[in-house]
């Protein structure tokens, strides 16, 4: 926009020109380029006189609001970015502590559950052997005369295990005279076995270790013959898995020898139940559950 500069009375047309509303160069909004001298001057526009000094200040009062207004601006921005960021890592830490606190109560979970499996295992007073074995406490059980091959004394655990459960039982060999049948294992309810029964029945109808063998009897019996798996003193650890449908994941554990077995039972019916047994052969042996 063009200006006319009066000076001395004297009128000069389209001298000086502004740029009252900018659209890129927001800085030149209200300054006006024209020409000085010494005697003063004055600029009209739109029947408007202004003197130089005057609008020499208002420059210098839009420069400086503009300054403050850039200053408040930032200032803004540097605080909602810093809010922004504290947000963000107040976020991380929620989640990270989410995470931690799920994999603690997970863990307990885990725990709990173990320890659960193992204290709800106790030896059956009915499904019991009283012709070889005598029951100390529901935990213990004794072997009280020498068995044979077509009989030996067997007890079954309470509860049974069901479809979709997940079970674990820890046995401890007290005494354990001799080397041979003695079994550790698991049966199908649709298999169960007399408590009198012969080792040959027991290989035939069980998932079961047997000591001096190298593989798991898994309703036949096991070819692999081995040195024995384990002593007195011994640990047996049998982890029962039905959670999968139609299969049984079956492991023992044993912590003296550090042997580990392993066999998938499959074609399980949702309705068959599972028996823990152990299955004593020589007098005075004794296993508890721990």
């Amino acid at each position: 926009m063009w200006y006319n500069l009066s000076v001395k009375s004297k009128i000069i047309k389209n001298c000086c020109y502004g740029y009252p509303n900018p659209k890129t160069h927001a800085y030149l909004k209200n300054h006006i380029t024209f020409l000085t001298g010494k005697d003063g001057i004055t600029i009209s526009a739109r029947n408007n006189t202004l003197s130089s000094s005057l609008l020499l200040s208002n420059k210098n009062k839009n420069v400086r609001n503009e300054s403050q207004e850039l200053k408040v601006i930032n200032s803004q921005e540097m605080i909602k970015k810093k809010n922004n960021n504290n947000n963000m890592k107040n976020n991380d830490n929620n989640i990270d502590n989410n995470k931690k606190h799920h994999t603690i109560t997970n863990n307990n979970n885990t725990n709990d559950n173990i320890k659960n499996n193992n204290d709800s295992f106790t030896f059956s007073t009915i499904k019991f052997s009283n012709t070889f074995l005598k029951c100390l406490n529901n935990k213990t059980i004794l072997c009280h005369q020498n068995c044979s091959r077509s009989k030996q004394g067997t007890c079954f655990l309470e509860p049974t295990i069901k479809a979709g459960q997940y079970k674990e039982v820890m046995f401890r060999i007290d005494n354990k005279p001799g080397r041979m049948c003695y079994f550790f294992g698991i049966c199908r309810a649709s298999k169960l076995f007399n408590v009198d029964a012969g080792q040959s029945t027991i290989r035939q109808n069980s998932i079961s270790l047997e000591n001096l063998y190298g593989t798991l009897h898994n309703e036949s019996a096991s070819t692999n013959k081995s040195l024995p798996s384990f002593h007195t003193g011994s640990i047996i650890k049998l982890i029962i898995d039905r959670r999968k449908k139609d299969i049984v994941k079956f492991d023992v554990h044993i912590d003296s020898s550090g042997k580990t077995f392993h066999v998938d039972v499959k074609k399980m019916k949702k309705t068959d139940e599972i028996f823990v047994f152990t299955s004593l052969y020589n007098n005075k042996a004794k296993i508890s559950i721990i």
